[in-house]
C-alpha cells in the first residue's frame, strides 16, 4: 500500500529545468519561474539548488528572502556586471551535469519571465569594436591582462585566423589547436575569455570540462552533449561550425588520480584522446545523438572541419620531465645550462613531453601553438588590480561611488591583498575573495542614499591584515 502512494506522490511532482518540485506553486510562485530564479543565480551552485528548493517547500525559507537573494543577481546581470557574467558561462555548462540539458522551452520561459534570450547571457557585447589583425587583437586583450604578453602575442595568430575564416566564410587549412599550459590562477580562463569575447559575435564557445566527458562508448556526458546542449541553447548549426571549443583541464585526461578501465578492458583515457582526435579528422563530421528519440537534433551532422580547439591545463610534475629530458642531453655540460626556475623549464616543453605524460602522438602532433603562461608574482598582481581594464578592484570603488561613499586603498593595503593571494596558490583568483572579505562588514552596513553626502573610507595595511587574520 505504502509503496502505491509513494509511486502516486511521484506521478504528481513536477519537473522543470530538470529540478523536480512537489506542485505548481511554491508559497504562491509558480515553479517555473522559480526554477528560472534558481538558473539565473549562479551564486546558488547546482549543488545546493535542491537544498533550496526544499526550504522553500517546507517554508525554512520565506519567498521573499528568495526574491530578494534572487533578484540582487537577475539585477546584476541586467547591469552586466563582470563578475556574474564570469559565473553564468560556468553556469551553461555546470546545469546539464546536474539537470540535464535545457530544452528549447526552457529558455522560452526565460524569456517570457525576464526577458533574457541566450545571446543575452552568452554573447560578447563587443559588436562596435572593428579588429582588422592579429596584432590588434593582442592589443585589445592586452588592456585586461597584464604579464603574460608573449602568450597573447602567440595566441592571437590562430584566433585571428579563425575569425577571419567565419567572417569570408571559409576555411583556414593553416588554424592549428592552441595548448595553455599554467598554474592555477595565473590567468588561462581569462586570456582564452577575453579572446573569445572579441570573437563570440561570430563564433560560439562550447566549454567542456575534461574531468566530466567519458568517452562516447562509455556511459555518461560525451563531447557532442556540449554540441548538443548550444544547439538546444539556439545557437545554429552554421555557427557551431565555427565554435571555438575549449577543453579546460585537459592535463587530467591523463592524470585523474587513477587508471580507469571498462569492463571489456578497455583504457578510458586512450578513448577519450581518440574521440578528441575526431575533432581534427578533415572532412568528417560529429554526430548529434539526443535521449529523446523524437529531439529534431537527431542525427545532424557537424563538420569538424572550422572548429578552433583551446586546450589548458596546469600539468603539474612535467616541469620533471622536461628537466630529465633536457639533462640527459646535457651530460658534461650541466654547469652551463642551469634552468633554476619552473617556469624557465615550462617553457621549454615540446610533443616529447606531452608524450611522456600520456598523450599519443598523433594527439600532441596536431598542436600547433604551445602556450606557456607566467606565474603571478605579487607585483603582477598589483598592477591588475590598479591598472588594468575592468579591474576587480575598480568595481569595487565605483559600486560605492553609486552609494556615496568614496572608497580608497593606499599602496600597502593593495599589497597586503596581493602577497596574500600569491602565498595561497590560488593566484589571482585569490584576489576576489580577499577583497569580498576585507568589504563585507562595509557592505553589510551600508544604505542606499540620495542624500549627496558623500562618506570616505580609507582602508590600510593595518585593516586589511586585522580582517584577514580573523
Amino acid at each position: 500500500m505504502s509503496g502505491d502512494i509513494d509511486q502516486q506522490s511521484s506521478q504528481s511532482n513536477k519537473y522543470f529545468m530538470g529540478i523536480e518540485f512537489k506542485s505548481d506553486t511554491i508559497q504562491g510562485m509558480d515553479y517555473r519561474e522559480v526554477a528560472a530564479r534558481i538558473f539565473l543565480s549562479p551564486k546558488i551552485p547546482c549543488e545546493k539548488v535542491v537544498g533550496v528548493i526544499n526550504s522553500l517547500e517546507n517554508e525554512r525559507m520565506s519567498i521573499d528572502s528568495f526574491l530578494r537573494r534572487t533578484n540582487a543577481q537577475i539585477q546584476l546581470l541586467r547591469e552586466k556586471d563582470e563578475d556574474i557574467k564570469d559565473k553564468m558561462i560556468y553556469r551553461i555548462d555546470d546545469w546539464p551535469m546536474t539537470f540535464g540539458i535545457l530544452e528549447a522551452e526552457d529558455w522560452v520561459n526565460i524569456f517570457e519571465k525576464f526577458g533574457f534570450t541566450y545571446d543575452d547571457l552568452y554573447s560578447s557585447n563587443n559588436n562596435s569594436i572593428e579588429i582588422s589583425s592579429a596584432e590588434e587583437l593582442a592589443n585589445y586583450v592586452k588592456q585586461y591582462i597584464c604579464g603574460q604578453d608573449d602568450a597573447i602575442d602567440q595566441i592571437a595568430i590562430p584566433f585571428w585566423q579563425h575569425l577571419e575564416s567565419k567572417k569570408n566564410g571559409t576555411c583556414s587549412a593553416i588554424k592549428t589547436p592552441v595548448l595553455l599550459i599554467g598554474e592555477t590562477g595565473c590567468g588561462k580562463t581569462e586570456l582564452y575569455r577575453r579572446f573569445s569575447e572579441i570573437c563570440s559575435n561570430e563564433c560560439p564557445v562550447v566549454r567542456i570540462n575534461s574531468s566530466d566527458i567519458t568517452p562516447q562508448s562509455w556511459k555518461g556526458t560525451h563531447i557532442c552533449d556540449a554540441f548538443l546542449n548550444a544547439l538546444k541553447s539556439g545557437v545554429k548549426m552554421q555557427d557551431l561550425e565555427y565554435a571555438i571549443v575549449v577543453f579546460n583541464e585537459f592535463d587530467k585526461i591523463t592524470h585523474y588520480g587513477s587508471k580507469i578501465t571498462s569492463d571489456k578492458g578497455a583504457d578510458m583515457d586512450k578513448d577519450m584522446q581518440r574521440d578528441i582526435m575526431r575533432l581534427f579528422e578533415r572532412d568528417s563530421s560529429l554526430i548529434i545523438t539526443d535521449d529523446n528519440p523524437l529531439s529534431q537534433y537527431n542525427g545532424l551532422q557537424l563538420s569538424v572541419n572550422n572548429l578552433l580547439v583551446v586546450f589548458d591545463g596546469a600539468f603539474n610534475g612535467i616541469e620533471e620531465i622536461i628537466q630529465q629530458r633536457c639533462n640527459a642531453k646535457s651530460i658534461g655540460f650541466v654547469n652551463q645550462r642551469i634552468i633554476p626556475t619552473k617556469t624557465s623549464w615550462m617553457k621549454r616543453i615540446c610533443e616529447k613531453d606531452l608524450e611522456e605524460w600520456g598523450f599519443f602522438p598523433e594527439l600532441t602532433g596536431r598542436i600547433g601553438t604551445i602556450c606557456v603562461l607566467n606565474p603571478l608574482t605579487t607585483e603582477l598582481m598589483m598592477k591588475i588590480m590598479l591598472s588594468t581594464k575592468d579591474s576587480i578592484l575598480q568595481a569595487h570603488i565605483d559600486y560605492c561611488r553609486q552609494h556615496n561613499v568614496q572608497l580608497v586603498f593606499t599602496d600597502d593595503a593593495i599589497r597586503c591583498i596581493a602577497e596574500r593571494a600569491y602565498d595561497s596558490g590560488l593566484g589571482f583568483r585569490n584576489v576576489k575573495t580577499l577583497l569580498a572579505r576585507c568589504l563585507s562588514s562595509m557592505y553589510f552596513k551600508m544604505k542606499s542614499t540620495a542624500d549627496g553626502h558623500e562618506q570616505l573610507v580609507n582602508v590600510d595595511r593595518e585593516y586589511v591584515e586585522k580582517v584577514l587574520n580573523r
